[in-house]
């Protein structure tokens, strides 16, 4: 008995699926990705540092205003962490604007100095006036806070123009 042409043949059934599966796959991987655009620099360092020392170390540096600091929820629970964030902005109309971050757990302790971005480009110039700060605070960490690098500190600049740092 030959199948009724109301059917669609196995062939063409078979692509369909083939191409709803790779649509479907598109749209939920193009659905979930954020994308960063800015600077990163990081490092393991050898312990959490005095807090209240942080906050006075960039309070203190040159072009920063203010100073924001909070021990951050975490949404993992495994293995047990903590965040600490350091929010800082420049003085009116300087654009230096960036997180210093320290995040304990696995047995270290991790250090980033940020002026990242989500889904948005973040202005060169706010990139240009930032990226010395960040610098001038990792210096001032480890000769007034103790903070000691294991590893040199790492740059990752996301979609951004990063021109070479003087020291």
């Amino acid at each position: 008995m030959r199948p009724s042409k109301a059917y669609m043949p196995q062939r063409q059934f078979r692509k369909l699926l083939m191409r709803a599966a790779i649509f479907c796959g598109l749209v939920v991987t193009l659905s979930a990705c954020d994308f960063l655009y800015g600077v990163r620099r990081y490092s393991k360092i050898n312990e959490l540092p005095q807090l209240d020392c942080v906050s006075r170390v960039i309070r203190a540096t040159p072009g920063v205003a203010s100073v924001e600091a909070r021990k951050q929820p975490t949404d993992r629970d495994y293995p047990p962490h903590d965040v600490y964030d350091f929010g800082y902005r420049g003085v009116e109309g300087s654009s230096i604007k960036g997180v210093v971050q320290f995040e304990t757990g696995r047995g270290s302790v991790e250090f980033e100095d940020t002026d990242f971005w989500l889904n948005a480009k973040p202005p060169q110039q706010e990139i240009d006036a930032t990226r010395p700060v960040l610098q001038r605070i990792e210096t001032s960490l480890v000769n007034q806070c103790g903070v000691m690098p294991i590893s040199r500190i790492r740059e990752q600049c996301f979609r951004v123009n990063c021109q070479p740092l003087s020291k």
